[in-house]
């Protein structure tokens, strides 16, 4: 029970960053219009006062998803490490099977939502495709991508085999992928709310 309070605090608190951020980038980017005095709009009153980006239905609908998507990977995130963590000291002989596939198939969603809510995002950016940053962010996106390849065959080692029995080999392959996972999720989020 205090795992799940834990891992549901740090999840709205990246939630809470995760919409500041984004409350934010949408305050610079929609600037108020400054209001001019009576005499200075009616020479101009077929002209606009200023320019506002126009976001289709699509990007309105995306960058919350985006966002909700990340907040609730994280929360699941949160929860399989403290399985693994668990796992590896000892407190837990194995892990339960059905429950870590449900977090690995939620990490997943969490993933494919993001991916799918990123390009309808980028779409309408051009400028961003070519920049380091967007390539940098691409590399952490193929990196999750493949690493959830690999934890979803090496997660039947830790439904299986107490970590006492774990080989050295497996331990390192197992160590290098949640290196991997933490850098990989931490490098997109980081270039994310960089590009935007």
């Amino acid at each position: 029970m205090h795992t799940l309070l834990l891992a549901l605090v740090c999840a709205l608190i990246l939630g809470g960053i995760s919409y500041a951020g984004y409350a934010a980038s949408q305050t610079s980017a929609n600037p108020r219009p400054q209001f001019q005095s009576q005499s200075a709009t009616s020479t101009q009153s077929n002209r606009p006062q200023f320019e506002r980006p126009q976001e289709s239905v699509f990007e309105m609908v995306a960058s919350p998803l985006h966002l909700l998507a990340l907040t609730c990977s994280m929360l699941v995130l949160v929860l399989a490490d403290i399985e693994a963590f668990a796992w590896m000291r000892g407190r837990k002989k194995i892990l339960e099977l059905v429950y870590m596939r449900r977090l690995h198939y939620g990490a997943w969603a969490g993933l494919l939502t993001m991916i799918t809510t990123g390009v309808i995002l980028l779409t309408g950016k051009t400028r961003l495709w070519g920049t380091p940053q967007f390539t940098g962010k691409m590399l952490f996106v193929g990196m999750l991508v493949i690493n959830g390849i690999l934890i979803g065959r090496l997660m039947h080692i830790a439904t299986r085999t107490p970590y006492t029995e774990v080989s050295r080999h497996d331990r390192i392959v197992l160590m290098m992928s949640g290196v991997a996972s933490v850098c990989g999720w931490l490098g997109a989020m980081a270039i994310g709310f960089i590009l935007f």
